[in-house]
């Protein structure tokens, strides 16, 4: 059976009107088959689909307003007539799109990529909580976040227990806190938090 082998998109943070790009490569025996794309919100809304009569070895569009997350999913069904042979989901992010809430209600919590994590933060987003202020500071905790399209402050000073003349007056421990803001904010801005 055909596969869909690679998909390689040019940049997976897109801003509004961005152009998404992306390089597609099939395995052999490909060529007389049909390609569905649908562009998917984290909410499991299709916001735009495309069949291709023939696998493109490119595709190119400019995402249409009407994803309502940050993290959005490019699904890509590869056909033989009515059979599906293969599924391919890619992430992509859209970080203006975090909704704007005139009140943010948070929990002292933490997200993750397990299914205890993700069940939580299930739980509590649908329960009214729109946020975490105590989040680890890498991709995979802003990325959890975003999947539920919840605001995240990641916890980067480390001030507990901290002592004045040990800690908050030494260079090192200074320089060490500067890499964990740089860190989360890099991670958090893909995602539409701080950064």
């Amino acid at each position: 059976n055909a596969k869909i082998t690679e998909t390689k998109l040019a940049k997976d943070t897109l801003n509004s009107g961005d152009k998404l790009s992306m390089q597609l490569a099939y395995s052999d025996g490909a060529k007389d088959l049909s390609l569905l794309m649908k562009l998917v919100d984290a909410n499991g809304r299709c916001y735009y689909q495309k069949k291709y009569s023939q696998p493109p070895q490119k595709v190119e569009v400019i995402p249409p307003e009407g994803s309502l997350s940050v993290l959005n999913f490019i699904k890509l069904y590869l056909y033989d007539g009515s059979k599906l042979l293969d599924t391919k989901i890619v992430e992509f992010t859209l970080p203006k799109k975090m909704l704007k809430k005139d009140f943010q209600v948070l929990l002292w919590a933490t997200g993750g990529s397990t299914v205890k994590a993700k069940r939580y933060l299930e739980t509590i987003y649908n329960h009214g909580i729109s946020g975490s202020s105590n989040c680890g500071i890498g991709n995979e905790s802003a990325r959890s976040l975003a999947y539920y399209n919840m605001t995240g402050f990641p916890y980067t000073t480390m001030l507990a227990g901290r002592l004045l003349d040990k800690h908050l007056f030494n260079d090192e421990w200074i320089e060490s806190m500067k890499k964990r803001c740089r860190t989360a904010a890099k991670a958090y801005s893909k995602y539409g938090g701080p950064g």
